[in-house]
């Protein structure tokens, strides 16, 4: 199979723990799109610090930010958006100061949040500190963030599934917090509608991820890829699995796939 378009997840997938992305990465990003293939972001980051990464990586089309949320290029408006709705935003908060959960939320590329959090964020994210995230925000959230034990984590969002069925999308990016984002936005269907607005069919894209955040991106794409690395519910659905994190997992996908 031929791949047209490439999509990549950054954090634990081509970005490491210190926020570097290794020369043998940019190396193989820069081939598959001198062979002629789309490479795209599939981000819970906020599109102003993947933008960061896309640049260094010389990807220039549309790329996916905030869980799907904000699909944009660089220096363009963005080509689509969902938002959350206030009403449930502030449910949302109810729930997070019922079970004692430190909540954020994410308006474009700032970080509103009542508290100071030891949670080191990316680089180009605004953060804001407010009195009260049901009267302060400056608009509706692309996403909002629980962060917690990991034990009252898997709670929330089993307790969440069940509140806001059919209403928002929940998804896992690590084991310390779960986020939520517009019933309509997420990776995978971020990807398909990049892909419909390419003109790329689902069968001639590949994606790689690392985490429960990644699974219907993994699921929905024509080659779904986990690295070594990836939570185990991400590996029970991915087509192939390839090195982890450490070992240029991704490179190897892009070389095996794209590249061979």
């Amino acid at each position: 199979m031929t791949y047209r378009l490439l999509a990549l997840d950054l954090d634990g997938t081509v970005v490491k723990q210190d926020l570097t992305i290794s020369p043998r990465v940019k190396d193989a990003v820069e081939r598959v799109l001198e062979k002629g293939v789309v490479v795209t972001l599939a981000t819970g980051r906020v599109f102003g610090s993947a933008l960061r990464c896309a640049q260094e990586l010389g990807i220039r089309v549309p790329i996916i930010s905030s869980q799907g949320a904000m699909i944009r290029a660089p220096h363009k408006r963005p080509l689509a958006e969902w938002t959350i709705p206030l009403t449930l935003v502030h449910r949302l908060i109810a729930v997070a100061r019922e079970a004692g959960l430190k909540l954020s939320a994410y308006v474009g590329d700032t970080l509103c949040l009542e508290s100071q959090s030891s949670w080191v964020y990316p680089p180009s994210v605004e953060v804001r500190v407010v009195e009260d995230l049901s009267s302060s925000l400056p608009g509706e959230p692309h996403k909002m963030r629980f962060e917690g034990d990991e034990q009252l984590i898997w709670a929330l969002a089993s307790l969440l599934s069940e509140q806001f069925r059919g209403l928002l999308n929940l998804a896992r990016p690590d084991p310390f917090s779960l986020q939520a984002t517009h019933r309509e936005a997420s990776k995978g269907q971020g990807l398909a509608y990049l892909a419909r607005h390419l003109g790329i069919p689902r069968e001639e894209v590949m994606a790689i991820g690392d985490y429960d955040n990644d699974v219907d991106m993994v699921v929905w794409a024509g080659l779904g890829v986990a690295v070594g690395s990836a939570s185990p519910r991400l590996l029970a659905v991915a087509d192939e699995v390839v090195p982890p994190l450490d070992e240029e997992g991704a490179t190897v996908a892009m070389e095996r796939y794209i590249l061979k």
